[in-house]
């Protein structure tokens, strides 16, 4: 077992100095969606840290569908589940396949296009929304989960 040191000691301190207020930042918004998960409807905005009456009444309205805004709320869950799978799924494939190709080619300026490649990152979103529709909208894939899981490997890819 090693001794412990001073610098040893000061960079778990900085560690710690550093780790502490981002795992904060990271837990609060989480405990806030809980705490008005099992807040009563009355007590949500109270701003108090423990609600007096912690209910699981919430969960019994979405996972009946209780509320009008909640008709539909397990097909949107398998639909966002199956786009988010499908997506994660075809980047993976594409990107892999596309830096393992680069990667194995012998070609002058390759490591330069992969790095070009985050670039695209730089353009907004909502300046292919236009081009985008036009070219869904051509292949007759409008109103359409595919147009979506596309579009989204389109942007995520790179």
């Amino acid at each position: 077992m090693k001794h412990p040191t001073w610098r040893r000691a000061s960079t778990e301190a900085k560690l710690l100095l550093v780790g502490i207020p981002v795992l904060l930042w990271t837990m609060l918004p989480i405990y806030h969606l809980f705490l008005f998960a099992i807040s009563p409807k009355e007590s949500a905005f109270a701003g108090k840290l423990w609600p007096d009456h912690p209910t699981l009444h919430n969960f019994e309205v979405v996972f009946r569908q209780q509320h009008y805004y909640l008709s539909n709320f397990w097909l949107q869950l398998w639909n966002s589940l199956l786009i988010a799978v499908t997506v994660g799924m075809l980047t993976l494939i594409v990107a892999t396949g596309a830096a393992f190709a680069i990667s194995r080619l012998k070609v002058r300026g390759g490591r330069t296009v992969m790095n070009l490649a985050l670039f695209t990152y730089f353009i907004p979103a909502a300046f292919l929304a236009v081009p985008m529709y036009k070219t869904m909208g051509n292949y007759g894939l409008l109103n359409n989960q595919w147009a979506l899981i596309l579009a989204m490997v389109t942007i995520a890819a790179p």
